[in-house]
């Protein structure tokens, strides 16, 4: 008898699709203990975990989450799954950005949106099938840049030079710009007005928020 990793990719498609359910979405983790039985099921079965693991991706303006967002785009797996991102940030913690000796990019305004931009501009073409971006409000991502001054007892310090928030309308214009560099036609781009803890689902879940 044939093993189970032996079967089409095309048939194990089918079968994972049975794994993740309406009701539990993907935190049942039927279709991540299947790619853990063997490395042949996870190559047969990483765009099915795509589409279910990263169809909405739930991000911030803080560097490990761009950075998630850079690696899916780079894997057509993981990429092509994503239809939804969702931005929330409530501004309730800065961000700490490093100091750039840049002769161009002076102010930290400045460097924050190059930043931002490029990492947008760089992943959106690595997600063909994005249909909407929904930024939750109210929106505040705030950077602050520090300066790192060494002391005479050899203890770094660090001190407060600059601070910039990003608010709803800026984060809009960014993706806008990054929408029309990457020929996405047909995605849309909405604000929810109200923020709750509710409306939002761990990393992970293919719920939209409600």
């Amino acid at each position: 008898m044939a093993s189970l990793s032996a079967l089409p990719t095309e048939l194990l498609s089918q079968i994972t699709r049975h794994l993740v359910t309406p009701k539990y979405g993907f935190e049942d983790n039927g279709i991540c203990s299947l790619r853990l039985t063997c490395r042949a099921l996870c190559l047969k079965t990483q765009y099915e975990f795509g589409k279910a693991a990263f169809s909405t991706l739930r991000l911030d303006l803080h560097a490990k989450p761009l950075q998630l967002l850079l690696n899916i785009s780079k894997r057509p797996a993981f990429g092509e799954g994503v239809k939804q991102l969702v931005f929330a940030q409530l501004g309730d913690e800065r961000i700490a950005f490093p100091s750039v000796e840049d002769d161009e990019l002076d102010t930290l305004k400045e460097q924050v949106l190059f930043m931002l931009s490029r990492v947008f501009t760089e992943a959106l073409p690595g997600l063909p099938n994005l249909q909407e971006v929904v930024i939750i409000t109210p929106f505040a991502a705030r950077f602050r840049r520090y300066d790192v001054i060494q002391g005479s007892s050899f203890m770094d310090t660090s001190v407060w030079k600059e601070d910039y928030d990003v608010t709803v309308n800026v984060l809009h214009m960014l993706i806008a710009q990054a929408v029309g560099g990457a020929g996405i036609r047909t995605m849309r781009t909405r604000r929810f007005r109200h923020y709750t803890a509710a409306s939002l689902v761990p990393m992970g879940s293919h719920r939209a928020p409600r």
